[in-house]
């Protein structure tokens, strides 16, 4: 099947634009941020606010800049179109679609050098059609822009030797983007150990061109933590499996769970170990594979969602063997070191947390292996077109978002602005969608509390205790906020709020509550934070 310039050019241009039509679907559905997307605009407005990207670079290096989850590199591109006005979501979502299109242009151009024209084209198809892309392209999320490094990276060690220095700085540009973005710094140093290759100066070369990169950020770990690779997420290392992962915010959690390897050894138990980490580990961390190689997510376990995973898996395991099957080479070996290290990674991982975007920038190249096969096998490639179609069909019709503000979430937003004064903190449970921080001032500050711990409800007084050592005036109860289809509340115990607590406005789904000063001779640890 021949593929002219001009071809060749229109269809990789009608792949982007079916991407940025099924994006666009999706991100009507985003009518309101929440979780990591909250964290993201937040940050957006704090760099902002703080005078912009290049003040953000000083406060790198200086480090004043503390934030340790959300890698500075997106957040300073998302500065750029920050507001605390309801617009900025959207201009954000538009922002990262255009990103994930870059981010589909970057793949497809590196897979153009390895597997030719028709299978990066092939290529261009699964990444237009790709649930993971799609998703986290319509939201605030750094996921589409660590894909573009991190493609343009791999391009570039695979174009050879004196490209290595120049792959080094974008893996710099991708740990600027996310913390994962270092993960492709570990597999080629992997796979150059098995190949042997560390006596090539240019190996060494792309660890300069990723340490001259990543500098700021580097020197700015060291200074404020420690270490040059800290990351929030390092102490979810070896936490044991929680009964819901928002619990993380509950009453002294932190005080509860191990802080390190050593600690996790001392009490981790054989059921905790093989069952609850290692067997219920490895099928959550094959259901987010497979979600990472399908192309449409409907509701979680039902029975498309569960066709969807055993068709990404297949998709998977097909790409691996036929990787193996291949002549030894540097690509070969970093594809199987890829796959080794993310999968091994993320099973261990999963006792904190686990998602498709945490394999993605693993499991797009193995979608080019399969791309590859296709386009050289015309028939496979006829059908696969009708399946992308219904695919297609699949995303918008089972996208089950209601693309409706929940109700009361608008006008509570509104009602804190009004209510809070400089300095007042307010606490939102760690469940709920409704956080309004990013559209908040900057010295209003958000707490997340959960009122459960070990699926088992804090007492009200515990809770109240914790309101008031984190110097909290105002309480947030949301009727929507849910634990699966359960619904969550502050307080299990009670029907209504204790007495430390009044109401002093109410629509829809939300409750804003003011908490009673502490009382006369209460413990410091209670009045103050």
């Amino acid at each position: 099947m021949q593929l002219t310039r001009r071809r060749e050019a229109l269809a990789v241009a009608g792949c982007v634009a079916l991407f940025l039509f099924l994006a666009s679907v999706r991100a009507r559905d985003r009518v309101w941020p929440y979780f990591d997307d909250v964290a993201f605009l937040d940050a957006a407005n704090q760099v902002r606010d703080a005078g912009g990207p290049v003040r953000l670079l000083e406060d790198l290096w200086a480090g004043r800049w503390t934030e340790d989850n959300r890698h500075p590199l997106y957040v300073a591109t998302l500065s750029l179109v920050a507001g605390r006005e309801p617009g900025f979501h959207q201009r954000s979502i538009i922002l990262t679609i255009f990103i994930g299109a870059l981010a589909l242009v970057a793949c497809w151009w590196t897979a153009r050098k390895r597997a030719g024209a028709g299978g990066a084209l092939v290529l261009a198809l699964f990444l237009a059609t790709s649930e993971t892309l799609i998703d986290y392209s319509a939201r605030a999320s750094a996921e589409p822009m660590l894909l573009l490094f991190w493609a343009l990276a791999l391009g570039a060690i695979l174009d050879g030797e004196r490209r290595w220095p120049l792959a080094g700085v974008f893996i710099g540009l991708a740990y600027l983007t996310k913390a994962p973005g270092i993960f492709l710094l570990f597999c080629f140093a992997g796979a150059m150990l098995l190949r042997r290759g560390f006596k090539k100066p240019y190996a060494w070369a792309l660890a300069g061109g990723f340490a001259v990169t990543a500098l700021p950020l580097l020197v700015r770990n060291v200074r404020v933590y420690g270490s040059p690779f800290h990351s929030w997420n390092d102490r979810l290392l070896y936490i044991d499996r929680l009964y819901d992962f928002s619990e993380l915010y509950a009453p002294h959690a932190w005080d509860r769970l191990p802080h390190s390897f050593a600690e996790w050894a001392r009490q981790a138990t054989l059921t905790e170990i093989f069952v609850r980490r290692g067997a219920m580990g490895l099928g959550e961390t094959c259901i987010h594979l497979g979600d990472a190689m399908s192309f449409f997510a409907p509701g979680p376990f039902a029975p498309l969602h569960v066709a969807g995973v055993i068709l990404g898996l297949t998709l998977f395991v097909v790409a691996v063997r036929i990787v193996i099957r291949q002549p030894s080479s540097l690509e070969r070996t970093l594809l199987l070191v890829m796959a080794l290290f993310f999968f091994c990674f993320f099973w261990f991982f999963s006792a904190a947390s686990g998602s498709s975007r945490y394999l993605f920038e693993m499991s797009v190249w193995f979608y080019a292996v399969l791309a590859a096969a296709l386009w050289s096998h015309p028939i496979w490639l006829k059908r696969w077109g009708v399946a992308a179609a219904l695919f297609v069909a699949g995303a918008l019709v089972f996208d089950p978002s209601t693309r409706r503000i929940p109700a009361g979430y608008a006008e509570a937003a509104d009602r804190l602005a009004q209510t809070l004064k400089p300095g007042d903190a307010y606490v939102v449970d760690s469940r709920s969608h409704f956080q309004p921080k990013w559209r908040l001032p900057a010295s209003n500050r958000m707490e997340t509390a959960s009122s459960t711990w070990q699926g088992r409800p804090v007492p009200a007084g515990e809770m109240v205790d914790d309101f008031r050592r984190k110097e909290v005036r105002f309480v947030v109860l949301d009727e929507t906020s849910r634990q699966g289809s359960a619904p969550r509340y502050f307080f299990f115990d009670q029907p209504q709020p204790p007495p430390a607590l009044h109401q002093i406005w109410a629509t829809g789904a939300i409750r804003i509550l003011e908490l009673a000063p502490s009382p006369a001779g209460a413990p410091a640890a209670v009045r103050a934070r």
